[in-house]
């Protein structure tokens, strides 16, 4: 029994061998006049260059998209910084520290960089840039100019004027009569009780 390496009749076109040298894809070969190609076989046309880059176009634009999405989550993340400092500037530690507006910042601008270094569209710059303009300049209000004035140390021992405000119940209180108790100390406290 002998096997036979050409195809059976009607079984379609043969295959096309690759080039020996070189790459890219084969030409297309022209069909000799007259013949009429298989039933269910597609002729072969010859493609234009770069026709195949459609699929990478895409794939870039796709790319392009979520880097372009990263930085408006970064600028967002950032703008959701100093929101947050002024919704929790009830409490002290957030008043004394910001720790969660500075963490939002930072990786608001962290998203923000990283997008901006995948994808250098005007628009992705821009919202990057927006971001960190934006932490540099809530840094600059909470160390500068949020800061209390200089002011004039105490001298130990200074008496006070007499005065009489109320207490917490509407009960007046006067600062004389308290000395007649013992020492008085006066604590000032600054901003949100």
């Amino acid at each position: 029994m002998t096997e036979s390496t050409s195809p059976a009749a009607g079984s379609g076109p043969a295959p096309a061998s690759a080039p020996a040298t070189g790459s890219g894809p084969a030409p297309a070969s022209a069909p000799a006049p007259g013949s009429v190609p298989a039933p269910g076989s597609v002729p072969a046309t010859a493609s234009a260059p770069g026709a195949g880059s459609g699929a990478a176009a895409s794939g870039k634009s796709g790319a392009s998209s979520r880097a372009g999405g990263l930085a408006l989550a970064g600028l967002l993340l950032a703008l959701a910084g100093p929101v947050s400092h002024f919704l929790l500037l009830a409490h002290p530690w957030q008043r004394a520290t910001a720790l969660p507006a500075f963490v939002l910042l930072a990786a608001g601008a962290a998203m923000a960089l990283l997008a901006a270094r995948r994808d250098r569209r005007r628009r992705v710059r821009a919202a990057m840039a927006g971001t960190v303009l934006l932490a540099l300049l809530f840094s600059l209000c909470f160390f500068v100019l949020f800061r209390l004035p200089e002011s004039e140390p105490a001298r130990a021992l200074d008496s006070a004027p007499d005065f009489t405000l109320p207490d917490h119940l509407g009960t007046p209180v006067s600062l004389a009569a308290e000395r007649t108790r013992g020492p008085v100390l006066l604590v000032f406290y600054r901003g949100h009780w």
